[in-house]
């Protein structure tokens, strides 16, 4: 769990910080995967209450993926065929491209500017990524966050 680990910022700030996350994943390569809040089956009930059925068209977007193996159970335990995750750091989108799984396709992209159609998912999963944006009331937050949530509604179908 997140309070077991070294990994952890002096300051929330830091989520902001792609160094952070940069060096955040270099040290969690020690382990297979990093949940940051809930383990998938403690989400399930939720997940299986609010996604649209799994269909060939059901296009799902992760943001802020990292190293979680959420995006990989959503497509091998819960059947959705095309699951896109995404994260601005590279080594680590690099790292999870090797796991190889079918169904789900991982890319290098700020979610801050988003490069699809819009209306190309049926729903978002984020696990944390607006926690991460939401670490103080500075104006420049409160742009990101901005700018999250409308490339967010603007992809979604």
């Amino acid at each position: 769990m997140v309070e077991s680990t070294p990994l952890l910022p002096k300051h929330s700030s830091q989520f902001q910080s792609q160094q952070f996350w940069a060096d955040f994943f270099k040290e969690s390569q020690k382990q297979e995967s990093f949940e940051w809040y809930s383990e998938y089956a403690e989400l399930l009930p939720y997940l299986k209450a609010m996604l649209p059925e799994p269909t060939p068209e059901t296009r799902l977007l992760i943001p802020g993926c990292g190293d979680s193996l959420l995006s990989e159970k959503l497509a091998l335990e819960m059947g959705y065929k095309n699951v896109v995750s995404i994260d601005f750091e590279p080594e680590v989108i690099a790292r999870m491209q090797k796991r190889g799984v079918a169904g789900l396709t991982y890319e290098t992209m700020d979610i801050l500017d988003l490069k699809y159609e819009s209306g190309s998912f049926q729903a978002i999963v984020d696990k944390g990524t607006y926690d991460a944006i939401c670490v103080d009331y500075k104006e420049e937050t409160v742009s990101k966050l901005s700018k999250y949530l409308q490339e967010s509604m603007r992809v979604l179908n």
